[in-house]
């Protein structure tokens, strides 16, 4: 998978993501938090997501060409079932938890299919 293909993927996810978090907000009565980045819930959330991060840049330049797009899924499944994890841990009440479950769980479908597809 060369830059391009990877970019108008990212892009196509952000399309199709952004409309469905919109509406699992509106059915489950979650408000969106102020700000354009992640609400932290507890300090060991920040050091895992950077951890996470860093794990996912070196993973991204060490293995460029051979896993490319497995690299970036691995990435946003872990981060998403972090992040549930949190919430639920931390903010139960908010269940902002299950947004991010359902988002993760989205993306691990869509990876099994694309990986059944042979788009690897």
């Amino acid at each position: 998978m060369n830059l391009i293909q990877l970019f108008v993927f990212v892009i196509l996810m952000a399309l199709i993501s952004s409309p469905i978090e919109r509406r699992l907000r509106e059915k489950l009565n979650v408000q969106r938090k102020k700000g354009w980045f992640v609400h932290f819930v507890h300090p060991s959330q920040i050091v895992l997501e950077i951890f996470l991060l860093f794990l996912f840049i070196f993973s991204f330049f060490r293995y460029w060409d051979e896993h490319t797009l497995l690299i970036v899924f691995a990435f946003l499944i872990a981060l998403d079932f972090l992040r549930a994890f949190m919430h639920w841990k931390f903010e139960r009440s908010s269940r902002e938890w299950v947004i991010h479950l359902i988002y993760a769980s989205f993306i691990t479908i869509l990876f099994i299919l694309l990986f059944f597809l042979r788009v690897f």
